[in-house]
């Protein structure tokens, strides 16, 4: 009887020994892929199982194409009857709908408040890449989401087309989209001066602004934000 104690032992620990470094390995590969995805300026990282809006998507879109020095805080014009132009994202929203990443609905509505869902965030990342309608046959969506498993867009991201992404989702499929060619051939994150290392990861020292001169002292938080470029509530520091 002691012995088969021991041997289930034995066994359940060799079992855990062997788990352990899977779990922390995946963890330190989270950890890189939320440090890149906040050092690019693409999004807030904090609060990752809230779910992302359509209008916050908008927003992530934007951050990570050419249009991310150029997007002000309001919108010239309302192109949707449920977006005011001085609303929050309604100058990402517009960008993003004229440039077909995303669509509105029936009615002139965008209703940005509504979560993303992964089909609508498939069609978003593809058109970052280059990809437009007539790269796609029949089923518009079901060929998007064929292509979107093909680029492996979907490392790390377990969910099925209609369900809904919070922001570790999107966390994940942004990172993806960096390391994905475009559909000219070139790394997608190379705008953002992104590079690989050795092992095929990001480095997220490469994407640092190496021409700051400091530091620069703010002995006051509202110096501090008078400095900053971005909110303070929105910024993610790392050592």
């Amino acid at each position: 009887m002691n012995r088969r104690r021991i041997a289930a032992s034995l066994a359940f620990a060799m079992a855990a020994t062997a788990v352990s470094p899977m779990i922390t390995e995946a963890s330190s590969n989270f950890d890189l892929r939320k440090k890149v995805i906040g050092v690019s300026g693409i999004m807030n990282t904090g609060n990752l199982n809230l779910s992302v809006t359509r209008g916050e998507f908008a927003s992530m879109l934007v951050n990570a194409s050419s249009y991310r020095s150029t997007a002000g805080k309001t919108s010239n014009t309302s192109v949707f009857a449920d977006v005011q132009r001085n609303q929050e994202y309604a100058a990402q929203i517009r960008i993003a709908a004229e440039q077909g990443w995303m669509n509105g609905y029936l009615g002139g509505n965008f209703k940005p408040d509504e979560s993303i869902t992964l089909q609508e965030a498939v069609k978003g990342v593809l058109g970052l890449l280059g990809y437009v309608n007539s790269d796609f046959t029949g089923d518009q969506s079901g060929s998007r989401l064929s292509k979107y498993h093909f680029l492996e867009l979907d490392e790390n991201l377990n969910k099925e087309a209609l369900e809904i992404l919070n922001k570790e989702d999107c966390i994940n499929l942004f990172y993806n989209l960096l390391k994905t060619d475009t559909k000219a051939g070139t790394m997608f994150g190379k705008s953002l001066d992104c590079e690989l290392t050795s092992d095929g990861e990001i480095d997220p020292f490469s994407m640092v602004d190496n021409s700051i001169k400091g530091p620069k002292v703010a002995k006051s938080k509202s110096r501090l934000n008078s400095i900053l470029p971005f909110k303070l509530s929105d910024a993610n520091i790392y050592l």
